[in-house]
């Protein structure tokens, strides 16, 4: 659904809130791996690289959403908020490298 509307070009707040779905999404789909146990069904290796995809998309679509966000303050001529979301975006990026 996100990519659909990134390719159909809807609005920015659109975008940004389906970003911010999945970010949530994917922080509860996290929160679930710490809580189930399952690291003791599935190998080591398995769950460490669940719980990595699972913060990274995390990150991935938080960025999203405040390049989004930025691009809407920009669109509105709000200049410190744009500065604002795009310095988060940049702060989002290199934490999740």
């Amino acid at each position: 659904l996100l990519e659909k509307s990134l390719i159909d070009h809807r609005k920015d707040t659109v975008i940004a809130k389906l970003a911010v779905y999945l970010r949530d999404v994917y922080k509860q789909c996290r929160e679930h791996l710490d809580a189930s146990g399952m690291s003791d069904i599935v190998s080591v290796s398995r769950y460490k690289e669940w719980l990595r995809t699972c913060d990274l998309k995390c990150e991935v679509y938080g960025a999203l959403a405040m390049l989004h966000l930025g691009c809407h303050a920009d669109v509105e001529k709000k200049m410190g908020a744009r500065f604002d979301k795009f310095f988060s975006n940049r702060t989002v990026l290199i934490r999740s490298v």
